[in-house]
């Protein structure tokens, strides 16, 4: 069937090399966005490039094999993270972005069991350059008390990771103020402190601190 092709870019895309979250192999999603017209296509798989090379190759094949518009393919990739930032897609520009961008995610994986990948926000600020990003909303209750790396891996020791200043800020919204309590109370179970804070009257927010002293609040949804 012939579809019209328009100007619409499906972006963050995930193939089943995002194992458990991905069901459609980049063959299925390549022929599936030539049918519909589309005119890009944006890969992005959990910490991995192994959907795009997948996807590069589909639309290789394809192309001789149909009148209809092939699509641009965007590479990118979802970069996940230990320590409590949000997902983050990425999509190089260039070829040295690209570059910098399969280094990013090499670092990652030499400090984590096989299949596996451990980075941190910090590691993306180093090979930033070139990056288009666009962050994801959070998990619900996603914190960074709750995930750190771990201090071993099966091929070698981590280095120490050297604490930065905070380049975000992570609010964690809860929907009645006794769900706020409680929350408060959970964290600091599991190693949050309370922040001394200069709070306006009647405030709707808590200011707490992870574990290696980034800041955080607990928001009331429904003060106010």
């Amino acid at each position: 069937m012939i579809v019209q092709d328009s100007a619409y870019a499906e972006i963050a895309i995930t193939t089943n090399f995002s194992f458990l979250r991905g069901a459609s192999h980049p063959r299925e999603l390549a022929e599936a966005a030539v049918r519909h017209g589309l005119a890009a296509i944006g890969i992005a798989d959990r910490n991995s490039l192994a959907g795009i090379v997948r996807a590069y190759q589909a639309l290789i094949d394809i192309k001789p094999q149909t009148d209809l518009p092939v699509p641009k393919l965007l590479v990118g990739v979802r970069l996940v993270f230990v320590d409590g930032t949000p997902d983050i897609l990425v999509y190089p520009v260039d070829r040295a972005a690209y570059g910098r961008l399969c280094r990013l995610l090499s670092k990652g994986k030499l400090r984590a069991p096989k299949g596996e990948c451990i980075l941190t926000l910090s590691d993306l600020l180093k090979w930033q350059d070139g990056f288009l990003l666009v962050v994801l909303p959070p998990y619900p209750g996603k914190t960074c008390v709750e995930i750190a790396p771990p201090t071993k891996t099966w091929n070698r020791e981590l280095p120490e990771v050297q604490q930065e200043q905070p380049r975000i800020h992570v609010d964690l919204v809860v929907d009645t103020a006794a769900e706020q309590s409680s929350e408060i109370d959970r964290l600091v179970g599991l190693g949050a402190t309370r922040v001394g804070w200069d709070y306006p009257d009647d405030p709707d927010f808590v200011v707490l601190a992870d574990t290696e002293g980034n800041r955080f609040c607990i928001v009331d949804a429904s003060h106010g």
